[in-house]
């Protein structure tokens, strides 16, 4: 793996005597590791899998506490956001790791998504994989968890990580200004209700203005969000204009 050293181990060596404790991890998505199935890797390193499921999550995995959550990324990075957004939803305190097809996506991963604690990519052993495990439960304690203004938020095809400002939607990634960030959080946040232009502005922390300014930024934002999200900007199908009152954010088939 790139920029990663590690000793030569012998399997042994992952014997479960010596292992500071074994951990319930549930795995989501498929990877092999070593030419073997992940599944199995893990039970012959002495962990116990709690719940091996594929894309999406299954609504099980609400009812399930872990030590770990091992995901499988599929080279889509929109798809690993949501999966990491739902994890945190579950259990803001459990150890998240990311397993990456390339090391450029993991290179991703670590530079534009919150949620993960740790990420590798492939190839990988099981002696690599045995080791990332024990870093994150030699850990201990609590994971900190964000706070309520950065936490990522999923609607749909889009997911927003407010903490790096990185938008991803139809399997596009979209790295947003702070302003233009603040302005689709809060609209993602209400979704289907309408915002007035000046509550946007304050949102935005944006100046006050004269009466007769009020809303001419805000304007000009929208227009820039539907530029990146919008098939056609002339005809938006998400950033939706309320006529004399604001704008408002529409799922496709959501609009009444």
């Amino acid at each position: 793996m790139s920029g990663l050293s590690l000793p030569r181990v012998d399997p042994g060596g992952l014997n479960l005597r010596q292992r500071q404790r074994w951990a319930s991890i549930v795995v989501i998505g498929q990877s092999d590791v070593g030419g073997e199935d992940i599944a199995s890797v893990l039970k012959q390193i002495g962990h116990r899998i709690a719940m091996h499921v594929s894309h999406p999550i299954g609504a099980s995995l609400l009812f399930l506490r872990a030590d770990l959550a091992i995901v499988c990324g599929d080279g889509h990075h929109g798809s690993i956001a949501k999966m990491l957004q739902q994890i945190r939803s579950h259990d803001p305190n459990i150890f998240i790791l990311v397993i990456s097809t390339t090391a450029k996506d993991a290179e991703f991963v670590r530079k534009f998504l919150t949620g993960a604690d740790d990420v590798v990519s492939q190839p990988l052993s099981a002696i690599e994989l045995g080791q990332h495990i024990e870093s994150l439960l030699l850990r201990g304690g609590a994971r900190p968890a964000q706070s309520a203004r950065d936490q990522p938020l999923v609607l749909g095809d889009f997911s927003l990580d407010p903490s790096t400002r990185t938008l991803f939607h139809a399997r596009r990634v979209h790295t947003l200004g702070p302003i233009q960030a603040l302005i689709l959080q809060a609209l993602m946040q209400f979704a289907n209700q309408t915002i007035s232009r000046e509550d946007l502005e304050n949102r935005a922390g944006l100046p006050s203005q004269s009466k007769a300014g009020v809303g001419r930024r805000i304007d000009n934002y929208i227009l820039q969000l539907r530029r990146l999200i919008e098939q056609r900007p002339s005809q938006p199908r998400h950033l939706l204009t309320v006529r004399s009152k604001g704008y408002r954010f529409v799922i496709d088939g959501e609009c009444s």
